[in-house]
């Protein structure tokens, strides 16, 4: 079982890690509409329109790294509640 909770861990680091790369490294916090700058052809000025998306920023690294810690940590909680209840 600790085995189990050792690997879900690491996966969960992991996918997280990929998870955030994909998005391309975003150290601002996560967004769900992406913005896109374009210029107007006869004035020249930029303007900005939204699309819908997914961009994982690092709120979503922490969260991901926290949950995994989380689950690494309740490995050693049980396992030290075991060797406790053998003494």
């Amino acid at each position: 079982m600790k085995k189990f909770f050792y690997s879900l861990s690491a996966l969960v680091g992991i996918a997280t890690l990929v998870v955030w790369g994909l998005g391309g490294f975003h150290t601002g916090w996560t967004q769900t509409k992406i913005p896109i700058t374009g210029v107007d052809e006869i004035t020249g000025i930029e303007y900005t329109t939204y699309d819908d998306g997914f961009v994982a920023g690092i709120d979503f690294l922490g969260g991901g790294i926290a949950v995994a810690v989380v689950i690494a940590a309740i490995t050693f909680v049980v396992q030290f509640i075991q060797s406790r209840k053998s003494v």
